[in-house]
């Protein structure tokens, strides 16, 4: 993305399960994309979000998705391979020449760990449930009594 540019790219991590993104690409970086891409059904350029896993500096996509048409928001659910690792969103067109010119990128977000994989991770470490832990399973957090 260009310094100064008006292209917006906004990525939220809603709760453990979503992040929600949204983008506004600026009328020059448009046209100059439909220009340069494969086109959609619509004329437009064919675009990607595309989902990196960040690990020890080094980035790996892991899934993309198709957005046909002129959508500008996406919903992704985080949970299972997301959960507990640090991910980045990319917003790319693919060229006519085969290859993917990133248009927009985000931040690194943390998604954490949820649920029952939270609970896994926690008994792995030696934690009782958080379910126990809690009270509201009849016994208190690790409390014995003896008669």
């Amino acid at each position: 993305m260009e310094p100064n540019s008006s292209t917006k790219f906004v990525c939220l991590l809603i709760d453990e399960n979503l992040i929600f993104t949204e983008w506004h690409i600026e009328s020059q970086v448009w046209e100059k994309q439909k220009a340069a891409s494969i086109a959609d059904y619509q004329g437009d350029p064919f675009l990607f979000l595309e989902v990196w896993i960040v690990m020890e500096g080094r980035s790996t996509l892991c899934t993309e998705y198709p957005v046909y048409g002129r959508e500008n928001r996406w919903h992704i659910f985080v949970t299972g391979e997301f959960a507990g690792r640090r991910v980045r969103l990319s917003l790319t067109a693919e060229s006519l020449h085969g290859y993917r010119v990133i248009i927009a990128e985000s931040g690194e977000i943390d998604v954490p760990l949820s649920g029952a994989a939270l609970d896994k991770s926690l008994r792995k470490n030696g934690v009782k449930d958080l379910y126990d832990i809690s009270g509201a399973g009849g016994e208190t957090g690790g409390s014995s009594s003896s008669s």
